[in-house]
């Protein structure tokens, strides 16, 4: 396989991935957000979301899985770990956010008496 095919299918690879990613985080978050943004908030979070799935993992392919180093099946499998890896830390990001933005945070404060 020539190293541009090779680039090629791992940019192929992390989209399809990333694509399914946003399908299954739509289900998931999509009524939550529309329950709790209103307007155009919840149409905002879920485009500010998808892209963070989309964008993490292929950055990190890019950077660090994109060369056709050693042979086919070790590249693709250290491919498909940055990749993994992308989705897991852009989902923990995701997790972050809205956990941070829709459930109501207990008060730190103790009152003095």
């Amino acid at each position: 396989m020539s190293e541009i095919s090779y680039f090629l299918a791992v940019i192929s690879l992390s989209l399809c991935c990333s694509l399914l990613a946003i399908l299954w985080l739509q289900r998931a978050i999509g009524p939550l957000l529309r329950e709790n943004c209103p307007g155009s908030g919840a149409h905002y979070w879920q485009h500010t979301l998808s892209a963070l799935q989309l964008l993490i993992p292929l950055l990190l392919v890019l950077v660090f899985a994109s060369r056709l180093d050693y042979g086919l099946v070790e590249s693709l499998r250290k491919t498909m770990i940055w990749l993994l890896f992308g989705h897991l830390a852009a989902i923990a990001i995701i997790a972050k956010i809205v956990w941070r933005r829709l459930v109501p945070q207990p008060d730190t404060e103790k009152e003095i008496t």
